[in-house]
């Protein structure tokens, strides 16, 4: 693995009760967040793109601190994208989504943009990110 950004100090800053962001030098590079409709910790890359959702309720208690581990040793082993990869995966899924609206294909389209919206959305709202992104 070439990239060594993912071997630096990460990082995890509680923003709210549900949400965790993780940041190597001041990047973030992963977002952990619970999702009220799963009732799970969902794992984002940086672009806000769910990776896995992480099931861990003790009784009442939302224990956020099994997928916080997860998303660190998913940063550390690369099946967390890079942050920059994030931001292309991304780049390549709007330019599909503006292919499928020229072609006709609206539902596709529809759909493709809502979660585009939430990513503009997810983008504007994350300040610790330089470049910036949905789950």
């Amino acid at each position: 693995m070439t990239d060594r950004g993912r071997y630096g100090v990460i990082e995890v800053r509680r923003i709210n009760a549900e949400t965790y962001h993780l940041t190597i030098g001041g990047r973030m590079w992963s977002e952990v967040e619970w999702s009220r409709s799963r009732q799970a910790w969902c794992i984002q890359d940086a672009a806000g793109h769910c990776l896995t959702h992480v099931e861990h309720i003790v009784g009442q208690n939302r224990d956020p601190q099994a997928a916080i581990r997860l998303a660190k040793r998913m940063i550390v082993d690369g099946r967390m994208p890079s942050p920059e990869e994030a931001l292309a995966q991304l780049e390549v899924e709007q330019e599909r989504t503006s292919e499928n609206a020229t072609s006709g294909d609206v539902s596709a389209w529809a759909n493709r943009s809502l979660w585009i919206h939430r990513s503009a959305r997810t983008l504007a709202n994350r300040s610790t990110w330089m470049i910036r992104p949905s789950g």
